[in-house]
């Protein structure tokens, strides 16, 4: 069961993670969806709102059940993974809908752009949801389960930084490189 808090809350910390970026910038989170075509009008915000609340609500409710009762878990695993699979079915129209229409976001809060293989990370995530699920084993000791959750959570932020530093060093570079032909470099 260890292992099972382990890799649930690494899973988990990417919807976190989006959801904290939605939760801060709805704005921004709604004119994703919109420039993606499937919604529009009024119901675009609060469908920012919702799926932002709900990202992170999930993950901090599941986080928060494998500390307490990891057995009580089950029903939001397989609630979680319904939703990244309803993530990747919308990246998958969405993405054919608009081959070809110019760059997109695909809404992960990190900016990243939308391509054909988009869909594959929340289907990936769905994925290893159900299969720890199903691997899981019996109920483990409190303390086993907090430092497994906790060291999930840590190996998945530790990657997370990483990526993101090399995205902004990519970013720097590019700037640096720009600042240069301005002066009157090459």
């Amino acid at each position: 069961m260890t292992w099972y808090c382990a890799a649930l809350s690494a899973l988990v910390a990417p919807l976190l993670i989006a959801g904290h970026a939605h939760l801060a910038d709805t704005a921004s989170f709604a004119r994703v969806i919109r420039s993606h075509g499937l919604f529009t009008g009024r119901v675009v915000p609060a469908l920012a709102r919702a799926v932002a609340l709900l990202e992170t609500g999930g993950a901090i409710g599941l986080l928060a059940l494998l500390i307490v009762d990891p057995g009580a878990s089950r029903p939001m695993v397989i609630a979680l993974a319904a939703l990244f699979a309803v993530f990747a079915g919308y990246l998958v129209i969405v993405h054919r809908r608009s081959a070809g229409a110019g760059s997109l976001e695909c809404g992960c809060g990190l900016g990243t752009p939308l391509h054909r293989w988009s869909w594959s990370r929340p289907a990936a995530l769905a994925g290893g949801l159900l299969l720890a699920l199903a691997l899981s084993w019996p109920p483990a000791a409190l303390a086993e389960r907090s430092l497994a959750v906790a060291a999930g959570w840590s190996l998945t932020t530790a990657a997370l930084c990483l990526w993101q530093m090399r995205r902004m060093n990519e970013r720097a570079m590019a700037y640096a490189r720009q600042a240069y032909r301005l002066l009157g470099g090459e």
